[in-house]
Parts: C-alpha cells; structure tokens; sequence
C-alpha cells in the first residue's frame, strides 16, 4: 500500500505534458489501419462479432484518425473523428494547450516512454470546455498477446483517466495501441493478429 501511494506521489508531481512539448515526437506516431476486438475482461469472451476499427493517416502537417466500429453486414458506425497538427499534436480547429481527449493512444506513441516514466497529459475536458489531466502512473515493459496469440512487446501505460484507472499497451517495435483495459467498463480492445 505505501509502494502505491509512493507511485500516485511521483505521479502527481510528474511533468504537465501539453501539445508542442519538446518530448513528444509526431514522426513516431504509426499511420495505418488497426482492428481491435472488444473483449469482457472478466471472461476473456468477446463481446460482439464487430470490430474497433483505428484509421490513423497523415496529409502534409496533419494527422488524421478516424475511429469506428464495425459489425459485419452493417454500415459502420463512426465513433470519433479528430485531425491533430503532426508536428505538435494539438487539435486542429481547438485550443492549442491541451491534446483531444481520444487522442492518448496518439499522443503515448509520441512520448519517450520507458520504464518507470511517469507524466500527466492535458487533455480537454469531454464534454464542455476546460481541461483535465491524464495521470500516467507508470509504464514498463511487458508482453501482451494478441487475439490470435502473438506475443507483443510493449509498453505497459498504466494511467487515470476520467478518475478511472486504465491500462494502454503500446508496441515498442512500432508504436501502436496493442491493448487497452478499462477494469470499470469491464472491457478491454486486442489487436487482431500481429504487433503492429
């Protein structure tokens, strides 16, 4: 117990990350599509025949994503949607001080992580205005398997988000969301096949 708050210590007194901090490195951020399953945490069982669908793209100094869930036999659904400058990773057509608040896998893939980094992200305050921050409580290497089976190595992210714990796995051959686990929604996305 003091070991944990030892660490929500350290992390609270980590550096406030905003977009066009010096850390980050866009030209790190994969573009390309990742299919993800949607997976009970407690059972392992996949929750629907569809997928999360994560389409990141860059045209000259923009990135793009586009997120959406896919069922077959359906049209798929957009869930989100957001182009962030590729240099800084702020939102295009919203403030400049704080990242988009779906864009933490984006912004993970720029940031220098390694064992025991830790930092907090601003990120803006969904919905309304204003921000809020993104505790990253600590990261360190791990492997994580993919839906088929492959072993991936990645960074392990574990951070607060919305005041709820969150776990993003980050491949560290190529920076991309290999796993994300939301213990209080009881869900976790897993790549497909590969590690990126």
């Amino acid at each position: 117990m003091a070991r944990l708050a030892l660490l929500l210590a350290l992390a609270a007194s980590a550096a406030l990350v905003r977009p066009g901090d010096p850390s980050l490195d866009g030209a790190r951020v994969a573009v390309g599509t990742d299919s993800l399953a949607v997976v009970d945490i407690s059972s392992g069982a996949l929750l629907t025949d569809g997928l999360v669908v994560l389409e990141t793209r860059r045209e000259g100094d923009v990135l793009l994503r586009a997120e959406r869930f896919a069922v077959p036999g359906a049209p798929a659904v957009v869930a989100d949607s957001f182009a962030l400058d590729a240099a800084t990773l702020a939102p295009r057509g919203g403030g400049p001080d704080a990242f988009h608040p779906n864009s933490v896998d984006v912004v993970l893939a720029a940031l220098p992580l390694a064992d025991g980094y830790a930092a907090r992200l601003a990120v803006h305050a969904e919905p309304g205005p204003g921000t809020e921050e993104v505790t990253i409580k600590r990261v360190r290497a791990d492997t994580v398997r993919t839906l088929d089976g492959a072993a991936c190595a990645a960074w392990r992210v574990d951070l607060v988000e919305d005041g709820a714990p969150a776990v993003y796995w980050i491949g560290r051959d190529r920076p991309v969301l290999v796993r994300y686990a939301s213990p209080g929604e009881g869900v976790a996305f897993v790549r497909l096949r590969t590690c990126g």
